[in-house]
């Protein structure tokens, strides 16, 4: 009986939620059949499991749904099933991201599960198609909710592996500092730290013994500017430049018949390339569109509408880069780190002007400008040098934006991260805003550049760095609290 009340009480949470004011009282019939179907698969697999149903009836779980749910029962990170209704009508299933004293204002991150004939009262699309995902999250849910009290771990033993490059001096350090010492082979080290995901053989990782820096098919959800594209653009109203992939034989007709691509200027990357290198950007777009056609021009690459009017610092151009470490995958869990950067163009912005400094931000970049030497303190800003630019407020609206984007997107990928014990990933995740504050995401990155060339990235990341793999330890050996002490937060799931 009190497993039965333990899952109605999770399930009256997370079913449906009843706060968002667009949801009318002709939508009840609709309502009503979402909460059976939503009921009806919870029940098989409480049935498999030998579990009682959690209600017998489905009108006596809309009854006591809308009786005792109320805006004190939610809380940030528990997953609701809502109702949009404009600009179509589309049934969503979300994560709550944000709760303050009115109803009204509850934020809601999420991605569409299917759209709904108002009208008729009907799915458009096979109930059973509609719920095997929404059903795994509420399957999951349990686990993800209970992660910070209930955390299987492991000792593993206090040696690392690492290959050569981006800075892994620092990271060596790091771990020498932490008491880990260094072994010539992969199978003797309690921790691996590979620049890339092809130089570990994650099938050789002893799971629950060893740690990697690694997540197996992280590379086919968001780490690569292909996967980046077609993961977001499942996500409804995603903040992403307008984005194609070449390669997509969909998207490749897109761009080539999109009306407003003519007369705008579009940025080209390489699929598998990173800090800025073969990024070109594209003004004659009819000339682009004929090397494409003649195979003169690859289609191996994105191309993505250039935000012409960016938000400007001192008359330069910047973006953001944030931290996120996916500190395990059994369960996953996602976390964000409290300071940030900013890269910022050493040339003052001119839409027009014909030199890549100008117009990409990325660091390695900036490094070709031929003042670097003289200007490079200048070339990052730290979190705090940006408050004093655009205030203290603007900077924390920012934040939170960039925190409703990131809970946007785990929401939809953490169901497809492998379940993998010992896993872990340090991502670099970049945003930039136009003149008008509108944030968007531009990429994800795996790997993500850990030099010291400037003051600022000196504060920030060797602490970073070293907040990273203490909380990645105490995190496999099932410490509860284990971001105590540094300055990462939990993103996702929050408790």
């Amino acid at each position: 009986m009190a497993e039965d009340t333990e899952f109605r009480e999770l399930f009256i949470k997370t079913a449906c939620s009843f706060l968002d004011q667009r949801v009318s009282a002709k939508m009840r019939p609709v309502t009503r059949n979402m909460l059976w179907i939503t009921t009806y698969c919870l029940n098989r697999v409480r049935k498999a499991q030998g579990l009682d149903p959690v209600s017998k009836t489905a009108p006596d779980l809309f009854s006591s749904l809308d009786r005792d749910l109320d805006e004190k029962d939610l809380r940030v990170g528990d997953l609701v099933f809502f109702l949009q209704l404009a600009p179509v009508e589309i049934l969503n299933l979300g994560i709550i991201s944000r709760l303050s004293a009115s109803p009204k204002a509850i934020g809601i991150a999420g991605n569409r599960v299917t759209e709904i004939d108002i009208s008729k009262y009907q799915f458009r699309v096979p109930f059973r198609a509609v719920y095997r995902s929404a059903a795994r999250w509420f399957f999951r849910l349990p686990e993800l909710v209970h992660a910070r009290t209930s955390l299987p771990g492991f000792q593993h033993a206090k040696t690392f592996f690492i290959t050569q490059g981006n800075n892994s001096d620092l990271v060596q350090a790091a771990l020498e500092a932490e008491g880990y010492r260094r072994v010539g082979t992969q199978q003797n080290a309690g921790l691996i730290w590979t620049q890339l995901l092809r130089q570990v053989d994650l099938e050789m990782v002893k799971e629950g013994k060893q740690l990697v820096n690694h997540i197996p098919r992280m590379h086919f959800l968001i780490t690569t500017k292909k996967s980046f594209r077609h993961t977001t653009k499942q996500i409804a109203n995603f903040p992403v430049p307008q984005t194609y992939d070449l390669s997509d034989q969909f998207d490749y007709i897109s761009f080539m018949s999109a009306p407003n691509s003519v007369h705008s200027k579009w940025i080209l990357k390489p699929f598998a390339l990173n800090q800025g290198i073969g990024i070109t950007l594209v003004s004659n777009v009819g000339q682009f569109r004929k090397d494409l056609q003649t195979g003169r021009e690859t289609r191996q690459k994105v191309i993505q509408l250039y935000i012409a009017n960016p938000l400007l610092l001192d008359g330069h151009k910047f973006d953001i880069r944030y931290y996120v470490l996916i500190v395990r995958c059994k369960p996953v869990i996602v976390l964000r780190y409290e300071e940030f950067y900013v890269r910022r163009s050493l040339n003052a912005y001119s839409v027009n002007s014909e030199s890549l400094l100008t117009h990409l931000t990325n660091a390695h970049q900036q490094k070709a400008h031929p003042s670097f030497n003289e200007k490079k303190e200048d070339s990052i800003w730290s979190k705090r040098r940006l408050e004093e630019s655009l205030g203290s407020a603007v900077v924390a609206a920012i934040e939170r934006g960039i925190i409703d984007t990131l809970m946007k997107l785990f929401a939809f990928t953490v169901p497809q991260v492998e379940q993998r014990l010992g896993s872990f990933e340090l991502l670099g995740v970049d945003f930039m805003l136009d003149s008008s504050m509108r944030l968007y995401m531009l990429e994800a990155n795996t790997n993500p550049a850990l030099y010291t060339d400037t003051l600022v990235l000196q504060s920030v990341i060797p602490k970073m760095l070293r907040d990273s793999l203490l909380v990645v330890a105490r995190a496999h050996a099932g410490h509860p609290n284990f971001v105590e002490d540094t300055a990462w937060h939990t993103l996702f799931p929050i408790p």
